[in-house]
């Protein structure tokens, strides 16, 4: 008898451990760089905001 179910348990429990993995890996690593791309993208529009307002409070001003 073949036991085919076995090696496709088996086959499919390493290709579920080693998806757990680089999962984990990968979140780690994305949780990182979401943070690093948030932080710099929070800090660019900020001073997008700032000179924004610098160059627009006369004109802010006047549509409110």
């Amino acid at each position: 008898t073949w036991t085919q179910d076995e090696g496709f348990d088996s086959r499919w429990f390493c290709t579920l451990v080693f998806l757990c993995r680089t999962m984990y890996i990968i979140k780690s690593f994305y949780i990182k760089y979401l943070v690093a791309v948030l932080s710099s993208g929070w800090i660019l529009l900020n001073s997008q905001k700032a000179l924004t307002g610098r160059l627009s409070t006369t004109g802010s001003l006047e549509i409110k």
